[in-house]
This record gives C-alpha cells, sequence and structure tokens, in this order.
C-alpha cells in the first residue's frame, strides 16, 4: 500500500494499493524516499499534497508543479492540452502508466547566515482597483497562505500603515502607492531597487523590495508587486510566495530584490473533472476545488476546464450543475478562463438527441457567472463526420453567445481521416467563422505540420513542453515547437 496525503489537506493518509508487484513497489518508494531526501525536507501546500488519477481518467493538461513527477502520458478524454511544465518537474513511465502525481511544496525556512527578519506586523496594500476581483484574490492568497505556514496574520488595507512591513499590490498606471522616500529617487540606499522594465504581453509583472530605512535604528520591509493587468497581480503574489521560505512564527525573503516576467505560453491550463472516472475530484468540495485552483494560480496557470455532463458518482458533495456553477465562481473570483470540455457523444443525425444536448447546454450556459471557452473534441469520445460538427457547433456557439457574448468555440480533429480533416481545413478557409477561436491537437489528431500548412497563418498559441519554463521573456515559439492550440491570428 502507498499513503499520500489526502487532497482535502486535512492530514489524513489515503491508503492507495499500487497496480504492480511489492518489491517494485518497494523499490519505487526507496527512490521516492531518496528524492524527497535531496530536497531538503519541503512544507506541503495543503490541498494538492498528492493526487493519484487512475486509468480511465481524461486529462491532456496537467500543472507539474517544482518536485512533481509526471508519469506515462495523458489519458484519453478531454483537456486544455496545454502543460504548464515548472522547475523540478520530470516526465517519465511507460506508456501504460497513466499516474499524475502533484506535489505542491514550498522549501522550508532557509538556513544559514542570514539574519532574521521580522514580519509580525504586516500590511498588504491595494488600491482602490483592488478592493474586489483578482487583485483583491492576490492579497486574501497572500495573507492566508503566510498565516497558514507560519501562524503570523497579516492585514490588508488602502491606507498606508503608520508602521511595520508593506507588501504592495498595484496595476500599472495606477496612482503611486509608494511614498517617495522609499522610490529609490531620492538617493537613500536603502531604498527600493530601481523597477525592472515591465514586459508588455498580458499578465506580466515586476517585483522589487528591500529593507528600507526610515530613521535611525529603524527599517522597514517594503515589497512592490506590479503588473499590466489584474491576473499579473496575482501570478506575481504567487511568485513572491514561492520566494518567501516559511518556518513557525517567521519568514524569509531574500534582498534586495528585483525581477519581471511575462508568460511563454498564452493558455496553461488543467482540466478538473468532476465524475466519477477521477481517483478524488468527484469526492471533493467547493473549498476544496478552491484551494486547488489557487494553488494552481500560484504556479501560474490561468485556465481551468470542467466537465458539465458526464456519469455520476457516490461520492459526489454537490449536483454536477451546482458544483459547475461553483467552479466556475471560483474562477471569476481569481480571474481565471473557465472552459467546458462538451463531446458530442451521440449521433448528431438523432434530432431528439441533439435536440436535447442543445438544451441542456442552454440552461448551463445562462447559470454559469462566468464562460470563456466551450471544447468539443472531434473525436474520443465522439464519432461524428465533420459535415455535421460544423453546424452543431456553430449552433451551439449561438446558445453560448446569448449569455457570454466573448466566448468561443474550439473543435479537437482527434479520430478524424485524412478526408474529414480536409473537411475542416477547407470549411475554415472559405467560411473563416468567427464564432471558432481555434483547433486542439489531441491524441489521434492529424500532424501539425499539416494543420500549420493547411491553415491560414497562425498564432501559436499554447504549446507543450518538457522545459521547465512557466514564465518567461516574450518571444515567439522556437522552430519545431509543437503548439496544441493554434488560433488563426486574424481572430485574436
Amino acid at each position: 500500500m502507498v499513503q499520500a496525503l489526502d487532497p482535502a489537506g486535512n492530514g489524513r493518509a489515503v491508503v492507495r494499493k499500487p497496480a504492480m508487484k511489492s518489491g517494485r513497489w518497494r523499490f519505487l518508494q526507496l527512490l521516492l524516499l531518496l528524492f524527497f531526501c535531496n530536497a531538503g525536507g519541503a512544507q506541503a501546500f495543503t490541498g494538492a499534497a498528492a493526487t493519484a488519477l487512475g486509468t480511465g481518467t481524461s486529462v491532456t493538461a496537467a500543472a507539474a508543479l517544482p518536485g512533481a513527477a509526471v508519469a506515462g502520458p495523458p489519458a484519453a478524454g478531454g483537456s486544455l492540452a496545454v502543460g504548464a511544465t515548472l522547475p523540478g518537474a520530470a516526465v517519465a513511465g511507460p506508456p501504460a502508466a497513466r499516474v499524475f502525481l502533484a506535489a505542491t511544496t514550498f522549501p522550508r525556512a532557509v538556513t544559514g547566515p542570514q539574519e532574521k527578519q521580522t514580519w509580525e506586523q504586516t500590511t498588504i496594500l491595494i488600491g482602490n482597483g483592488g478592493r474586489s476581483g483578482p487583485v483583491a484574490a492576490a492579497a486574501e492568497t497572500l495573507a492566508e497562505e503566510v498565516e497558514k505556514r507560519t501562524g503570523l496574520h497579516w492585514e490588508i488595507s488602502g491606507t498606508w500603515p503608520k508602521e511595520g512591513s508593506v507588501i504592495i499590490l498595484q496595476l500599472a498606471g495606477e496612482a503611486r502607492l509608494l511614498p517617495p522616500k522609499f522610490s529609490g529617487l531620492s538617493g537613500n540606499p536603502g531604498a527600493l531597487p530601481a523597477l525592472p522594465a515591465l514586459p508588455a504581453s498580458a499578465e506580466s509583472y515586476r517585483i522589487t523590495g528591500n529593507i528600507c530605512p526610515v530613521r535611525e535604528k529603524e527599517a522597514r520591509k517594503v515589497v512592490l508587486i506590479e503588473a499590466k493587468d489584474e491576473r499579473g497581480i496575482l501570478f506575481g503574489a504567487g511568485r513572491l510566495l514561492r520566494l518567501m521560505r516559511f518556518s513557525a512564527g517567521s519568514l524569509q525573503l531574500a534582498f534586495p530584490l528585483a525581477l519581471s516576467a511575462s508568460p511563454e505560453a498564452a493558455i496553461r491550463g488543467h482540466q478538473l473533472g468532476y465524475r466519477h472516472t477521477a481517483n478524488s475530484y468527484d469526492g471533493w468540495t467547493p473549498a476544496q476545488y478552491e484551494q486547488y485552483i489557487r494553488e494552481l494560480a500560484i504556479f501560474g496557470v490561468n485556465s481551468i476546464e470542467a466537465i458539465p455532463f458526464d456519469k455520476g458518482s457516490p461520492h459526489f458533495t454537490l449536483s454536477p450543475r451546482e458544483m459547475n456553477i461553483r467552479i466556475s465562481r471560483i474562477c471569476e473570483k481569481y480571474g481565471l478562463d473557465f472552459w467546458l470540455w462538451s463531446p458530442a457523444d451521440f449521433p448528431l443525425d438523432d434530432t431528439l438527441e441533439k435536440a436535447r444536448h442543445l438544451k441542456m447546454s442552454d440552461s448551463l450556459f445562462r447559470e454559469l457567472p462566468r464562460l470563456d471557452h466551450v471544447f468539443v473534441p472531434g473525436g474520443d469520445p465522439g464519432d461524428n463526420p465533420p459535415g455535421p460538427v460544423m453546424p452543431y457547433l456553430e449552433r451551439l456557439s449561438a446558445t453560448l453567445q446569448q449569455y457570454h457574448p466573448k466566448a468561443k468555440m474550439w473543435l479537437s480533429l482527434q479520430g478524424f481521416t485524412p478526408e474529414m480533416s480536409q473537411y475542416v481545413y477547407h470549411y475554415i478557409r472559405e467560411k473563416k467563422p468567427k464564432w471558432l477561436a481555434g483547433l486542439v491537437a489531441g491524441p489521434g489528431s492529424p500532424p501539425l505540420a499539416e494543420t500549420r500548412s493547411e491553415l491560414p497563418p497562425l498564432t501559436l498559441c499554447g504549446i507543450t513542453r518538457t522545459l521547465p519554463i512557466p514564465f518567461a521573456a516574450s518571444t515567439p515559439c522556437p522552430g519545431g515547437t509543437p503548439p496544441l492550440i493554434l488560433h488563426w491570428a486574424e481572430n485574436l
């Protein structure tokens, strides 16, 4: 048997029977023990300490976190098909292994000759534009995740505090919240380092910080996170958390601090299917989903995909309809894109079944507080030729945009014959449908080189890599890097 922390974060051990002989399992346990010993010990995030997804689980996008091991390829099914592979992640395992182990870890307190820092009295400062939405969620995330690991309680305020440390969350162009004496313009050697250039791309951020003298024998720790948009603030706050080193009653942060970052991939998503084929998702509460989604956002994920219509589970804590509404609301709170994976797994020439599915979709679309994308796989599951698929997508898009005018449709060519793929390419070239955002490549899709050559000039939006670069300089994708999600530029 193997024990892992309960995803609920309540400290209980979940016992899972390994699908291998005991000798091989003991050897794997030894390797894992050596791995975690070499890591120097880690303080795990509650909620995502370890999750194993069994055979049949539909995961084609995984946010592999520092120290995580991803064994085997994703299982059949739908997802955003974008991998956010982060530092320390390794991809390995035989094709038959369909296990995703995500260990979200924060290192323990830094050891060595560093001076002890005092953070007991700390204020997270936000401007008027951050009292709600993703900026407020970023402030809440900072305060709560620090308190979980240290016991320190930080205040969130809109006014500069008279004393104590300050962490500023500020949108670029917003009225400056930082007093001039800390800005570095005063020539004070303890002022904040000069702000690095803020990258021009969406979701970019920059961070600067220092221990700033204010009078004799008194200094204040000041950190400024500035971003192009609200999501950038959230990801900047996540980066700051990842830079911190925690212990009971204290934390360490290396000063002076000056950095900037921008996303390398525009779509960085994870599918969380509330259905019976997952090992644990179907037993989660809304609070557990929020914690898990928060942790994914801390590591740079900006999209969450749900599965609205699937088989039931005896472990459900809410109905699928209510849980998908809750997940949509969580995405709205954190400013993350909300996707639906909704296959047409019935014959599209069945008029009654098609009408029933369109009616269910209409009802769900109307109730979701946020919906940005709907992905319909051409196959896996689904066994319809593209002739009826394209009109069905257009009809579904019309329903979608009644309630979410900016939302778009996506299609994969999974299981399509060369002739069927050519039908779709011709349809796109001739009709240039504004309702179709792009194509998703998954298992059984045609070669990517073919798709590139058949469609109008493409902007690569989602890519899969084994390189540990969730955020990097904004540069074009290198030649030969396979995109998983394709846009044509005129629809961006």
